[in-house]
């Protein structure tokens, strides 16, 4: 991120985030959040989004973290459920576990993953032991970008195979972006064309939005920012 001439700074409670984001923050990153957010910190993400900022979640299963009231204005839901793929996955020990870890191809027609897209079915990428995203009733639409191989299963049970009486093989939703027409909208999107002039209008909660939609990315699994 400093190679890219941005300055990265911490941004926790005791450095502001349960009163609002900073002003000047181009894009906030929670990356594998292990906690739940105390209420107030969400509030001040939401009220960033209602300006038109820019977030990344990364979650996993097997956290306390929740997404909570930011699911309405995401129109997403995070389902922490572990995958498993006992067709497509990485072999690395040679044991059922490897099953957790997914590879796919799978990708929508998005900027997020327009390198991904263009290099073809040859390219894919590895996420360990995801969750996977629903969309929710919401006035902002998110758009799925990665999702899973049709053979990849909730593994609810935990013992790394298909259970065919309480789970099922489908395509899940591994990345989702949302970019809506204007933040802060609750009843209706509106189009690009009528941003013009929202600049200090209210998102309902008596902050401002911005003139730009808000652009966030969720991602079913952190371990595509990890070293590994």
């Amino acid at each position: 991120l400093m190679l890219l001439n941005y300055v990265p700074r911490y941004l926790g409670l005791a450095s502001g985030l349960g009163a609002e984001v900073p002003a000047d923050a181009a894009m906030v990153m929670v990356l594998g959040p292990q906690r739940p957010f105390l209420e107030e910190e969400l509030a001040a993400l939401d009220r960033y989004l209602a300006r038109g900022g820019s977030l990344l979640f990364a979650l996993d299963p097997g956290t306390e973290f929740r997404l909570g009231p930011l699911e309405k204005r995401l129109g997403v839901r995070y389902v922490p459920v572990p995958l498993a793929d006992d067709q497509h996955h990485l072999r690395q020990q040679g044991q059922l576990s490897d099953r957790r870890l997914i590879v796919t191809n799978r990708f929508s027609s998005h900027e997020a993953v327009t390198t991904l897209a263009r290099a073809g079915v040859t390219t894919g990428i590895l996420l360990v032991g995801p969750g996977h995203l629903q969309a929710v009733d919401s006035a902002n639409a998110p758009l799925f970008v990665v999702r899973s191989a049709p053979t990849t299963f909730e593994d609810r049970s935990g013992d790394f195979r298909l259970d065919e009486d309480t789970e099922e093989r489908d395509t899940y939703n591994l990345v989702a972006a949302v970019e809506p027409g204007v933040p802060g909208v609750e009843d209706g999107a509106m189009a690009p064309a009528q941003w013009d002039g929202v600049v200090g209008s209210d998102a309902g909660d008596g902050s401002a939005v911005s003139d730009q939609p808000m652009r966030v990315l969720i991602y079913a699994s952190s371990s595509v920012f990890t070293d590994a």
